[in-house]
């Protein structure tokens, strides 16, 4: 079965990027709210399952040039890819193997993080059960492990639409074809049915509308391969505590189960924990999780310790929209923030909106809690009656509910990227090779961007050495050339360097651009 496997992710290498809930620094910061001392991301060893053509690994090993990084695929030609990436970019803390995860043993070494995306779900029982043997020996004592899987209840409607594209699937056919035909099939079921639509109209139609969004690789290797094995949540802990490992949280702050105990204090079994998070999961028909593991002697809190967030650093992810009319008629001190998933905070607490204010005015670089702390004083002079611990305690605590919200993010370590254009602008050596070839882009937020042509154009010459008029001559010597194709009339040098300013700032949003 693992030449099935082989084949397929050779013809069809799958999505190789930066996957953002991985990133050592969330990681660290999640374990630290926890109550551990996670391993320094600076400082650590790192070893990730399926790396693919190392999109994943490479940016963090381009941050962290004092830890080593190891990567291993069964695809042969993802690992070509990414030994192209690495001798390219000059990496030397990063290796990669061919290889399979049942081929780690302990002489493989020991690692402080262990990742593994997008496998344990889509490999035989046997391979996922060298995934947690290899995420509890090969793993340091203070170790971490990541691992995503697809889950039950919320898999079950999803489950039943694979079904129905693997009775029309034909494997003699390229991996391309395959796909067209997948979606040209679940394109056809989901216009069937009446108006208005069943419930079982309604969910097709809602799940076909996910694999509209999806990659054709992610199609191809989420749908059609032969292994997808959802998981309940509490069976998946089961098999990690065979392995003497327990389940530390998920990889993003805000997942908590909604029966949590009531105070951080609070004494909770460990299957009391997992039974509250399989609830949460019926409740929620959650279909995906991205699991932090630790050794099971390891001691943490269950819950989030809002104390931890003093040793911080915080950005923000809000903006600022108007309060509903409802909400706006409760008096002027009433203000809205918005989160990117569109999750909205109303408040009149003086202590949050100043606090936001100010995260607001740093954004998108993430600022220590001291800093916040004394900005926030400055905003509010009333403050000055309550004590300095009373204060840090009501901030921790505001600031704890906005993470979790999804209003502002948290990080172990300042932020990596610049936080102003400079004069002679500098974009990560990454972002310059990637834009060489590619209109997607890793970014020093640990995610993928799309850059327009011009901006790659753009990109390419961010080495720190142009400024603003070197830049607008490599422009025009592109236009003249033919390289750079403008719309319409020709643009005047102040309409270019109007566009020029532009690509800066978008770079500069997206954490493309470096100090």
């Amino acid at each position: 079965m693992s030449d099935l496997l082989r084949d397929s992710y050779n013809a069809v290498p799958y999505d190789s990027k930066p996957i953002t809930a991985t990133h050592l620094d969330g990681i660290a910061t999640i374990a630290r709210l926890h109550g551990l001392i996670p391993p320094v991301p600076g400082k650590c060893r790192v070893l990730e399952l399926g790396c693919a053509s190392g999109g994943n690994l490479i940016p963090m090993a381009l941050e962290y040039p004092d830890s080593h990084f190891t990567g291993i695929d069964l695809a042969g030609c993802q690992i070509a890819k990414a030994l192209e990436a690495v001798a390219a970019l000059a990496i030397e803390n990063l290796t990669f193997h061919t290889a399979s995860i049942s081929e780690i043993d302990d002489a493989f070494g020991v690692f402080d993080y262990v990742l593994c995306h997008g496998v344990y779900s889509w490999v035989p029982h046997d391979v996922q059960e060298s995934v947690l043997r290899v995420c509890s020996r090969n793993l340091a004592p203070g170790g971490i492990a990541y691992v995503s899987y697809n889950t039950y209840p919320g898999w079950h409607v999803r489950m039943m639409v694979r079904e129905m594209l693997l009775t029309e699937d034909d494997p003699t056919l390229s991996g391309m074809e395959r796909v067209a035909r997948a979606r040209a099939f679940a394109d056809h079921i989901a216009s069937q049915g009446g108006e208005p639509p069943s419930i079982h109209t309604a969910a097709l139609r809602e799940e076909v509308s996910v694999l509209r969004g999806q990659t054709d690789s992610h199609l191809l290797h989420e749908q059609l391969e032969p292994f997808n094995e959802p998981v309940l949540f509490a069976e998946f802990a089961r098999r990690a505590a065979r392995h003497g490992l327990r389940y530390l949280s998920e990889a993003t702050v805000g997942n908590a189960p909604s029966s949590a105990p009531p105070v951080e204090d609070a004494t909770w079994s460990t299957s009391e924990l997992i039974r509250a998070e399989q609830h949460s999961d019926f409740v929620r028909g959650r279909t995906f999780r991205r699991t932090l593991l630790c050794h099971d002697v390891v001691d943490a809190n269950w819950t989030l310790r809002s104390s931890a967030i003093a040793d911080l650093y915080l950005a923000s992810r809000a903006a600022r929209v108007p309060p509903s009319l409802e909400d706006a008629a409760r008096g002027p001190a009433v203000a809205a923030f918005r989160s990117p998933e569109n999750i909205t905070l109303t408040t009149d607490n003086p202590l949050i909106i100043a606090a936001l204010a100010a995260l607001g005015l740093s954004a998108p670089v993430a600022i220590h809690f001291a800093a916040l702390s004394a900005m926030v004083h400055s905003t509010l002079p009333e403050l000055d009656a309550r004590s300095p611990q009373a204060l840090c305690d009501d901030l921790t605590k505001a600031m704890l509910h906005c993470a979790t919200s999804g209003l502002i993010a948290l990080r172990s370590s300042p932020s990596p990227f610049a936080h102003r254009i400079s004069d002679r602008p500098s974009a990560s050596p990454l972002a310059r090779w990637q834009a060489q070839n590619a209109g997607l882009v890793s970014t020093l937020h640990h995610r993928s961007v799309e850059v327009s042509g011009f901006e790659r154009l753009i990109l390419l010459h961010l080495d720190g050495r142009h400024d603003r008029g070197q830049l607008l001559a490599e422009v025009e010597q592109a236009i003249a050339e033919g390289r750079l194709v403008t719309a319409g009339e020709h643009p005047t040098r102040e309409q270019l360097a109007g566009v020029i300013g532009d690509a800066l700032q978008h770079l500069l949003i997206s954490a493309v651009l470096v100090s």
